[in-house]
Parts: structure tokens; sequence; C-alpha cells
């Protein structure tokens, strides 16, 4: 039995040699890739930062065009609102001036009449007295 407990120690001891000797290149190759990833992962943190930093200018530039379109809709909507008071006014003052017109035609029209009927009482008067 004791042969039998040298055997089995000696076979337990080669297969934890031989185990040993598998890990240690998957051991030396998960150490390689846990550094290429911490280095990943720095290099990722440094560029996520300067894009993060980016993004906040961006961002910042289009609140300050936001705010500047903003702007300009408040002031043409200003100038939109004078136009059509502008608007108004001039139909309003189209309208006196139509109705002027309106009465001076017709003021013209019977000064003309009363003209053309008082040189004919004139006329009419001057030859039925006769000069």
């Amino acid at each position: 039995m004791n042969i039998m407990n040298d055997i089995a120690f000696i076979i337990i001891a080669i297969a934890a040699v031989l185990l040993v000797a598998f890990l240690i290149p998957a051991l030396i190759e998960l150490r390689k890739t846990l550094k290429r990833v911490q280095t990943f992962m720095d290099t990722t943190e440094k560029d996520i930062s300067t894009t993060m930093v980016e993004l906040r200018a961006t961002l910042e530039n289009l609140k300050s065009i936001t705010e500047d379109v903003e702007t300009v809709t408040n002031n043409v909507r200003g100038i939109t609102s004078s136009l059509e008071e502008t608007v108004h006014i001039l139909e309003g003052v189209k309208r006196f001036l139509n109705t002027v017109q309106v009465e001076t035609n017709a003021t013209i029209a019977g000064l003309k009449e009363g003209i053309k009927t008082a040189a004919a009482v004139f006329v009419k008067n001057i030859v039925s007295k006769g000069g």
C-alpha cells in the first residue's frame, strides 16, 4: 500500500506540475490582456473627458444660437405687428381718400352743372333783354 500511495502521490505531483506548466502561459497572457484592457480604459477615459468638454462647449454654443434665434424671432414678431398696424392705417387713409375723391367729384360735377346752368340763364337773359 505504501507503493500505491507513492505512485498516487507521484501521479498527483506530475498532474500538478503539468497543470502549473499549462496555467503559467495562460496566466501570463491573462496578465498581458488585463494590462491592455487597463491601457484601453485609461485612454478611453481621457478621450471621454475630452469629448465631454467639447460636448459641453457645443451645447453652450447651441444654447447661445437658440437664444439668438429666439431674439430674432421676437424682433420679427414686433416688426410684423408694426407692419400690420401700418397696413390698417394705410387702409384707413385709402378709405378716407376714396371718400374725399367721391365728395370732390360730386362737388365738381355740381359746380360744373351750376356754371352751365348759370351761363345758360345769363345768355338767355342777355338774348331776351337784348343786350
